[in-house]
């Protein structure tokens, strides 16, 4: 296999970092779960603690695939370009909605995935996964 290129490697960091997010809120809705559901059980009730766990399983998932894509990105394997390119593609599309309907934000999302698409659609980086 070829050499991974340097934009892929640096996308692949920028997608390992963005799982740490997941995996701490997760980790920190497991820790307290326990401690906020019994504050606010008269609230509530007991819904709110199974609403916690299931979003903490949902964040953890969500990191460990964040990483795991990542990694594949940098060890130059083809379905985590295509993953990549997939999910880009469908961002581009909520991003430009959202642009349509004045959240100007999306922009910045809309040009990152953009780049994203077209960066790993290139038949010089498409060689490199293959």
């Amino acid at each position: 296999m070829a050499k991974t290129p340097l934009g892929a490697k640096i996308v692949s960091a920028a997608v390992m970092l963005l799982s740490i997010p997941f995996l701490l809120t997760a980790l920190l809705i497991f820790l307290t779960s326990g401690v906020v559901s019994q504050a606010v059980e008269n609230l509530l009730g007991g819904l709110f603690a199974g609403a916690l766990i299931i979003t903490a399983f949902i964040l953890f998932v969500l990191g460990v695939a964040y990483a795991s894509v990542g990694v594949a990105l940098w060890r130059g394997r083809e379905w985590a370009r295509v993953t990549i390119v997939v999910l880009s593609s469908i961002w581009l599309f909520f991003s430009l909605v959202g642009i349509l309907v004045g959240v100007w934000p999306s922009l910045l999302s809309f040009v990152l995935n953009v780049f994203l698409t077209v960066y790993f659609m290139r038949k010089s980086v498409r060689k490199k996964y293959r």
